[in-house]
């Protein structure tokens, strides 16, 4: 199985290095971890590209959703010369997953024994439902709904066989597309225990100067990361990734981001609006009080720590990584 992810140079996210080494393109990341996970597909070659930015109407779809969130912010860019949707012999894949439509209409149609495939960045888990509810579309076969996969399927299944007939689904594949080992694999190897905190950067506002110093005394606590990767390296050195209470709702990326590293992650439930199955029912809280309880819980017992990040992995392993993977496979 060959795969490529491809984006166009515009787009602010992911990787800007190419190829198909995952420890060099991961720490390239301009903002998110994005389906580093392809990279650990049993039997797949993964490769990543960047084509060069495209008028086709399909090709601005994706860049008018999400021009108002970065207009004003300066993002990592690929700095080398990006490919030519055109010349690119996409039929060297059996799968291409484009970031929003990287190729246009133009060229998928060229290449009908590929299975194209593509997120929408920005609309997140409700894009599905909402602004992309015409997806997929433009000679594309397969929309990725950022959504973890819940649910097995297999060759009787409904949407499969439906995609026998048709060429078209709306597959739920999150972007976060990490198993429980990812980011440890990628960015492990670096000597010593784990220890300490990773405090989330959506809490560094709302720590209390107290709290800070509680997490402090339970370990080192990490919050001076600048970059996607010192933060991916803060994580797998630590042993609990923290959302302090009052933090504002985020969809819970950076949730899977810490179990793909390998910690347990503390959240308050109202601080997580999507990934809220990562949350283990015995470690909830929604106090300070609560959170530095459960810490010291993990701490003291080193039991419940291995229950806990058992618990969170296989969640991760399951739906963010092995279903996805599997779902893929089948439609191909």
């Amino acid at each position: 199985m060959r795969v490529c992810l491809v984006k166009q140079q515009g787009c602010y996210d992911l990787y800007t290095e190419v190829g198909d080494d995952v420890r060099r393109l991961a720490p390239s990341t301009a903002l998110r971890s994005g389906p580093l996970g392809l990279w650990e597909w049993p039997g797949a070659e993964v490769t990543f590209r960047v084509v060069a930015d495209c008028d086709a109407p399909e090709c601005r779809r994706g860049p008018a959703e999400w021009a108002p969130f970065v207009a004003g912010k300066e993002f990592p860019r690929y700095q080398g010369v990006p490919d030519d949707p055109a010349a690119v012999d996409w039929d060297q894949y059996d799968i291409v997953v484009g970031v929003d439509v990287a190729v246009p209409e133009e060229v998928v149609r060229r290449h009908p024994g590929v299975l194209w495939c593509h997120y929408f960045i920005e609309g997140g888990t409700w894009g599905a439902d909402e602004q992309w509810a015409d997806a997929p579309q433009h000679g594309y076969n397969v929309f990725l709904t950022q959504r973890p996969a819940r649910q097995a399927l297999d060759r009787r299944s409904p949407l499969v066989r439906r995609f026998a007939r048709t060429r078209r689904a709306r597959l739920d594949v999150p972007y976060y597309l990490l198993s429980d080992q990812t980011l440890q694999r990628i960015y492990g190897g670096r000597g010593g225990r784990r220890q300490g905190v990773c405090l989330a950067s959506t809490s560094r506002p709302v720590a209390s100067a107290r709290l800070r110093r509680e997490l402090a005394a339970r370990g080192p606590l990490r919050d001076g990361y600048r970059t996607p990767a010192e933060l991916h390296a803060a994580m797998v050195a630590s042993r609990c990734f923290v959302v302090a209470p009052g933090t504002p709702p985020r969809t819970g990326g950076a949730l899977v981001d810490a179990v793909a590293a390998g910690c347990v992650v503390l959240a308050p439930r109202s601080a997580v609006r999507s990934f809220t199955d990562l949350l283990v029912p015995w470690l909830e809280f929604e106090d300070e009080e609560g959170l530095l309880a459960c810490l010291d819980l993990l701490v003291t017992d080193p039991a419940r720590w291995a229950q806990a990040r058992a618990w969170q992995a296989h969640h991760v392993r399951r739906c963010f990584w092995e279903l996805p993977l599997r779902h893929l496979a089948l439609l191909r």
